[in-house]
Formats: C-alpha cells, sequence, structure tokens
C-alpha cells in the first residue's frame, strides 16, 4: 500500500510538465551527435517526439512513470528520447521513417543498419500491455537457461512481475489527463489582447515544412493531394513577400507536375521534399515563438502558430478573393482538411481535426488519413457530424467557421494536461474583450453564447477580420524580406494601400506647412526691419517669427 502511495502523488502532481522528455529520469537525451553511438549494440525503448505536440505532452506523464519503472531492467533495455522538431534531428527521425508523433519503437540488439526497429502502438498507452511486450521481445532474444548475465537478470525481472505497478491509462480515468475543475478564470481576470506576430506565422510554417513534410517516408497519392491543394491556397493567399510567394509557387509546380503524372518514375518522398526546399533556397526563419511562446517548454508555439497561420488564411481569403475566382468558397477549409490530417506530425491531433472538419470532406474523398496508424485512443461516431459547426460555402463563412471549430478544440481541450496554466483554452474573443460578440442564451437567461444572433455574429466576423488582417499584425524578430519587397510592404489589403496613402499625404502637407511659416516668418522679420520694428520688440540679427505686444 505504501508502496503505492508515491505512483499515486505522481498522478497527482506531476514533476515534469509540457512535452519536454529531456530531463525524464532514467531516459538518454538522443540527439545527431549521439544517437548511432549509444543505441548500436543495445536493446532500447526510444519515443521520437515533438515539444510542442499535444499529444506528445499528454503521452510524456505515462513514459516518464514507465521509464521509472524499468530502471530495473538495466543494462538488458535502456530508454531513450528523440525530439524531432528539432532540425539537428531531422534525418534521424526521416531515417526511421517517423510520420506522426508520438512514435514508440523497439530497437533490439542486434540490427542491421537500415533497420528502424519495431513500432509499438496498440499497447503503448497500457502499463502492463507495454510491460508484457517488451518482455515478449527480450525472453525471445535472450536464452532462459540461466547461463549468462543477462539470462540472470531477465529471470529475476520476470519473478517480480507480480509486484504492483503505477496507474494504468487504460482503466478510467487516465494519470495524463488530470483536470481541475474552476468556475471560469476568464471571469475573474480581464483578457488582455494581444497581437498577431508575423514570427508565430512564420517559425511555423518553417517547421511544417522542414520537419513535418518531410518526415513523411513516401507520400501516396492522397497525401500529394492534399499538399498540392495547401501549397496552391499559401501561393495565393499568405500575405508574405514576392519571393516568398514565389518559392510557394514554385513548390506548388513541381508537386502539381508529379502529381499530374503518377506513372512516372519519380515517387514523391519526405526526402526528395526536402532536397527541394535546400535547391530553391526556400526561406527558413528560426527564431522565437513571440505570442504563441508558452510559460514552459512543451506548451503552445507551434500548433499555436499555425492555427493563427490558418485564421489569417481565411480572413484573407475574404480581402482578396474576389482576385482569385478559381478559388471555391471553402478553399482554405478544405485545403486544411485535406493536409492536416496527413502530414501535421502530433498523430491523435491530426485525427482529431480530421473528425472536427468531417462535413468538409467531398464525395470519393476520405474521411481520415489512409497511411496513417490510427491512435488507439482516438475514436470516430457518425453522430459527430449533426455537432459540427455548418461547413462553409463562402469566404465569409468560412472566418466564422473556423473560430467555431478552433473554440470547438479549446472546449474540448480547456483543463487537459496540454493546456498552458498562463493561457487558458477559452471561448474565443472571451465577453471582456467582445462584449457585443456575445448575446444571452435564449435558453438560458443567466448564460452567454458566442455570435448566435445576425447582430452579434456580424459584430464577431468584424472582430476577427480586424485581428487577423496583415495591417494589424507585429513583427519582433521576424526578417523584412519575408515580408516587404524594395522596401515597401507587400500586402494585398485595400486598407494597407488606403493607409500608405494617407501618411504619405500627411507628411507631404506638413513640409508644405512648415515651409510656409518659415517663408511667411522671413517676409514679416523683413518687412519690421525695413520700418524700423513698427510694433514689439526686434533684437538685432534675429531671423525668427516675432511675437508682437498686444
Amino acid at each position: 500500500m505504501f508502496a503505492f502511495l508515491p505512483v499515486l502523488l505522481w498522478a497527482l502532481f506531476p514533476l515534469t510538465f509540457g512535452g519536454d522528455y529531456s530531463k525524464l529520469d532514467n531516459v538518454v537525451y538522443l540527439t545527431a551527435e549521439n544517437f548511432t553511438e549509444l543505441t548500436d549494440g543495445g536493446r532500447w525503448l526510444v519515443v521520437f517526439y515533438f515539444h510542442s505536440c499535444g499529444g506528445c505532452t499528454q503521452y510524456q506523464p505515462f513514459f516518464s512513470n514507465f521509464s521509472i519503472y524499468l530502471k530495473d531492467w538495466n543494462p538488458l533495455l535502456k530508454v531513450g528520447a528523440v525530439d524531432c522538431e528539432l532540425k539537428v534531428n531531422g534525418g534521424i527521425c526521416s531515417s526511421f521513417t517517423v510520420v506522426g508523433v508520438p512514435d514508440l519503437r523497439y530497437l533490439p540488439e542486434k540490427r542491421s543498419v537500415n533497420d528502424t526497429g519495431i513500432v509499438i502502438d496498440s499497447e503503448k498507452e497500457s502499463f502492463i500491455g507495454l510491460r508484457n511486450k517488451l518482455l515478449d521481445f527480450l525472453k525471445h532474444e535472450i536464452s532462459l537457461d540461466g547461463s549468462s548475465a543477462q539470462s540472470k537478470k531477465l529471470l529475476t525481472i520476470l519473478s517480480n512481475i507480480d509486484q504492483p505497478v503505477p496507474l494504468d491509462r487504460e482503466h478510467g480515468e487516465t494519470t495524463t489527463t488530470l483536470k481541475l475543475e474552476v468556475s471560469n478564470p476568464m471571469d475573474q481576470r480581464p483578457t488582455v489582447r494581444i497581437p498577431v506576430y508575423s514570427d508565430d506565422i512564420f517559425l511555423s510554417l518553417t517547421i511544417l515544412f522542414f520537419n513535418d513534410i518531410s518526415l513523411i517516408g513516401v507520400i501516396h497519392r492522397d497525401e500529394l493531394a492534399g499538399l498540392r491543394e495547401f501549397l496552391f491556397v499559401l501561393s495565393k493567399l499568405l500575405p508574405a513577400s514576392e519571393d516568398y510567394r514565389a518559392k510557394l509557387s514554385e513548390l506548388y509546380q513541381w508537386v502539381n507536375s508529379i502529381y499530374d503524372h503518377p506513372k512516372s518514375a519519380k515517387q514523391l518522398t519526405g526526402g526528395l521534399w526536402l532536397d527541394k526546399l535546400g535547391e530553391i533556397q526556400f526561406p527558413e526563419f528560426r527564431g522565437e515563438f513571440v505570442a504563441c511562446k508558452g510559460s514552459k517548454p512543451g506548451y503552445r508555439g507551434y500548433p499555436c502558430g499555425l492555427w493563427i497561420l490558418f485564421h489569417v488564411l481565411t480572413v484573407e481569403h475574404y480581402n482578396i478573393g474576389d482576385k482569385h475566382p478559381e478559388l471555391a468558397g471553402d478553399a482554405v477549409a478544405h485545403a486544411m482538411n485535406r493536409f492536416i490530417p496527413r502530414f501535421f506530425s502530433c498523430t491523435i491531433c491530426a485525427f482529431h481535426f480530421a473528425a472536427n472538419s468531417a462535413n468538409i470532406v467531398r464525395s470519393g474523398e476520405p474521411r481520415f488519413p489512409e497511411h496513417r496508424l490510427k491512435p488507439s485512443e482516438f475514436s470516430w461516431n457518425e453522430t459527430i457530424l449533426s455537432q459540427l459547426p455548418a461547413a462553409p460555402t463562402t469566404a465569409f463563412e468560412e472566418v466564422l467557421w473556423l473560430n467555431a471549430v478552433h473554440n470547438r478544440v479549446n472546449k474540448r481541450l480547456s483543463g487537459d494536461i496540454t493546456e498552458d496554466p498562463m493561457a487558458k483554452k477559452i471561448q474565443y474573443p472571451p465577453r471582456d474583450l467582445c462584449p457585443a460578440c456575445w448575446s444571452h442564451d435564449p435558453e438560458n437567461d443567466e448564460k452567454y453564447v458566442l455570435g448566435k444572433t445576425k447582430e452579434t455574429k456580424a459584430v464577431l466576423f468584424d472582430f476577427l477580420v480586424n485581428h487577423y488582417k496583415p495591417t494589424s499584425w507585429v513583427t519582433a524578430a521576424l526578417p523584412l524580406s519575408f515580408l516587404k519587397l524594395k522596401g515597401l510592404v507587400e500586402w494585398e489589403d485595400s486598407t494597407s494601400r488606403d493607409l500608405t496613402t494617407v501618411v504619405v499625404i500627411s507628411v507631404v502637407i506638413t513640409i508644405i506647412a512648415v515651409v510656409a511659416i518659415l517663408l511667411l516668418s522671413r517676409f514679416i522679420w523683413r518687412c519690421r526691419t525695413r520700418k524700423g520694428g513698427v510694433s514689439g520688440y526686434s533684437h538685432p540679427g534675429s531671423t525668427g517669427l516675432l511675437s508682437a505686444r498686444p
């Protein structure tokens, strides 16, 4: 009973928060520099993860607890972790064909150079299931005759398997989804309106292009279609410099040519994609998150930046969509539905988004990705379709649709272990930020609902457009080359152009006024000098505008 107490304390007060696996007890932090040296010739349980991945954050407490349990298995089995979000580790993760994270692998002692280990999926969240799976691997590799040190160690482990084990995720409420019931934290303190930072958008795009897409082994036709559609929408709507958008168009043309010739010998892989990025020198931004920066590593970051990117695309679709009649009314929504479930590195997040946008799927299209393993914790029910925000048919509806989907996700994750305690998952915008966006619930006068009436919907729409439009952005450390061309901001936004015109006219008028005042001053001084100073006092040699005595 007392031996079980530390486990209960761990479940209630986990020591490590966020998706950082680098400092876990009994876990070796593996990188490109030490991976081969440390793992060659040994048995390893390795988790591949992204430090900003919500699914990885959810899995971390379980993995931390399990790795501590495996201490007694050393040296038969060692535990390691690889952060695939770091560019330096991209080669390792790609060589192990890590498509989604968290990805748990068993690496046997005797393996070939190209051996990527054994993927552990269905048992990875069950303490007993994972333990038994690993024991099966060890018994297969080690003789139980007791003649060697390894054999004796394994026999000792087997003799202790009936001892109490930590809390198991397969029974009731999981240890990794501890929820705290709070009345409404946003009612307790005012919300500060934080602007959109361009740094967050382009840093997330860098991670998406150089990490997520490059992790895919073979990009099959369905995935290729999603990638092609996403690149097309980006090249048309992303508020970026001419050079950046030209590179996007070049990528689109390249992917499109592969898609149009499916029988050609050329098959797109994550490796070829990465090579193409290098070939065309696609711009990278490796700075830091600003508005999306979490209070601790593992919170917010990359997923936050992606949400902002797609909100921006819906607003730009509304603002400049008339210039692109080739884009359907749901162009951004459909591109998200085709792309995110197939390429977003967080596997459980990818499947959840597929579910939340299931009513966007067109006839003949698969609802879920066909070349990704469905997470064991994910479930789907057809009744969910009736609960989803209505599928958009116009750019106006698309702006509101994405905000509704985002709020739906926030509601599900509120109180989850992935939630940043300093940035609560709320219904956005909250009442104190946009009071006119809310109205009384007709079924319960004590509650408020967001954008449910014609009036509040119009206010909400204007709020979102003003918040995400490029002229409202702020830049911290992003190089201007991502946003500017020949020294001028390149937004295809009429409001921005009007603002620039007003500024230029104001400057010109100011200059003319200053010159006029100087000329008038000189004229008055000359007149007074000739008349010997008719009114007031004039200091000899003064050239300024003199004040006359009344």
